[in-house]
């Protein structure tokens, strides 16, 4: 399971979106494509024969998760609030 976890570094809307660390890393290319840290958990569970199951997080990152693991299911925790729609 993965309770918590965000859409990638770069990702517009995200909530919190980073990978990792934002401070010291722009992004991480698995396979020459930018992956965030559920992509990267994902593949290295995959390693050893796991699959996500449940995954729980903000609107764009269940996005990422369906595009990358389709048979996962997901639970949407929050929706991003447009910066436009705060100002």
């Amino acid at each position: 399971m993965f309770i918590g976890y965000h859409s990638k570094e770069g990702a517009i809307n995200g909530v919190l979106a980073h990978t990792y660390n934002s401070s010291a890393v722009q992004y991480f290319k698995v396979g020459g494509k930018a992956d965030g840290e559920f992509e990267i958990d994902a593949t290295l569970m995959a390693e050893y024969g796991i699959k996500p199951l449940l995954v729980a997080g903000d609107s764009v990152f269940i996005k990422e998760v369906k595009a990358f693991s389709p048979q996962t299911e997901v639970v949407e925790t929050v929706a991003p609030v447009a910066e436009a729609e705060t100002v």
